[in-house]
């Protein structure tokens, strides 16, 4: 988990992935932006995380242990309705996308991604949030 201390203007950005690499990939990304990231593996982890901290964005992917990330926004949205998720996935079927975006997802990016993109997606969910809070 990440370990610097939240400042106001850092956004807390929560990661749900079994593969590790994925984490290590994202703080290189993230670096000398204004985004806090934390890593979990499972489900379960991701939903007590949220309910200990305020997350303004989870990224998560759809093939997790044990339950699907589908499934886990379900939990997530049982606790948190306005929760940003975007998924990053290897998963690339029409199917798992549209019912992504169906349970409330905001984005859909397909690993591999390059990091730009990444970067631009979650800074874009950032400013339509922005914009959505002030109008």
């Amino acid at each position: 988990m990440g370990a610097k201390r939240v400042g106001t203007k850092e956004k807390r950005i929560l990661l749900v992935d079994d593969d590790k690499n994925i984490y290590y990939s994202l703080q290189m990304i993230f670096e000398g932006k204004p985004y806090i990231v934390d890593y979990v593996e499972n489900c379960n982890a991701a939903v007590k995380m949220i309910k200990k901290a305020a997350y303004d964005l989870i990224l998560m992917d759809i093939m997790l242990p044990r339950k699907s990330g589908i499934l886990c926004m379900d939990n997530i949205r049982k606790i948190r309705p306005q929760m940003h998720i975007m998924f990053l996935t290897a998963v690339n079927h029409v199917q798992a996308c549209r019912e992504a975006f169906l349970k409330g997802a905001c984005d859909y990016l397909t690993k591999p991604f390059p990091p730009d993109d990444l970067l631009k997606r979650v800074e874009d969910i950032f400013k339509a949030e922005s914009k959505s809070v002030v109008a």
